[in-house]
């Protein structure tokens, strides 16, 4: 065979391997860096309702449960939304997520509304962490 056919089919096929390395490195980075940012916004989220909104708060007049947890729904929903295909493996990531954005004040059940939301952030944290390490 001809030396020169030879160095480009060579040439060809190590591009070719070397991209399909590159792409999944990337796409495991990628995946592994969604599920630590998802993870840190929880917590974080968690962290501000925990020290932020006291003890016997009314629901939802309360201008603590609407500042720390109704008004940043739609930012926990796009968060979810960017990491979803990274806990598609999970069943329970979508019931966890839509039990903290459906929380109602018939959710209580006699008991005080920021336990009842932590407890509920709490459940999506361990989840999340599962698929973490």
């Amino acid at each position: 065979m001809n030396p020169i056919v030879v160095l480009v089919i060579t040439f060809l096929s190590g591009g070719a391997f070397g991209s399909i390395i590159a792409l999944t490195f990337s796409h495991r980075r990628d995946t592994a860096s969604r599920r630590c940012d998802f993870l840190a916004f929880i917590c974080e989220w968690r962290s501000e309702i925990a020290m932020n909104v006291p003890e016997n708060c009314e629901w939802p007049h309360s201008p603590f449960v609407q500042h720390w947890f109704s008004d940043r729904i739609p930012r926990f929903v796009e968060r979810v939304e960017r990491a979803r295909s990274v806990f598609c493996a999970s069943s329970e990531f979508g019931s966890l997520t839509d039990n903290i954005t459906k929380l109602t004040n018939k959710d209580w059940k006699q008991r005080e509304p920021r336990h009842v939301i932590l407890e509920a952030i709490d459940a999506l944290i361990e989840e999340t962490r599962k698929y973490a390490a």
